[in-house]
């Protein structure tokens, strides 16, 4: 059973109202990009969701127990993988975890973490983040 993993929907489309009716021949359809978020932890249910036989991207927080680990096999399974960067949240109580963006940060020091955070990772071929924030 998959528990306590983040499902993100991202629905990209091209530019206009996305209706077909007011689409040519010539342009590109719509397309739905599906993000498995919190890969790091090796959760229950990581091994199911690296079988899955479809286009799927695996967001991999840094500097987690098994995020590298996690990034591999994602890769291995043929899933693009991202960073999911950890950002201030608007709650003080909640920890966003090692490799964090906070608004404390100047810019040279938010640079360099999310440098730090793309290099601890192999195949990254982009970033996310989903938790309302506050940085």
């Amino acid at each position: 059973m998959i528990r306590k993993i983040m499902l993100t929907i991202i629905v990209a489309t091209t530019f206009g109202s996305g209706c077909k009716a007011n689409k040519s021949d010539n342009e590109a359809p719509n397309v739905v990009f599906i993000v498995i978020d919190d890969f790091g932890f090796n959760r229950q249910g990581t091994a199911e969701i690296l079988r899955i036989n479809r286009p799927l991207t695996a967001a991999v927080l840094p500097f987690r127990p098994n995020s590298v680990k996690d990034a591999n096999l994602a890769a291995q399974a043929g899933l693009e993988v991202i960073l999911h960067q950890p950002l201030e949240p608007m709650n003080p109580a909640t920890n966003p975890g090692v490799g964090a963006i906070d608004t404390t940060m100047e810019q040279a020091e938010i640079k360099a973490t999310l440098v730090k955070n793309l290099d601890s990772l192999d195949n990254v071929s982009g970033i996310n983040h989903h938790m309302g924030s506050k940085a």
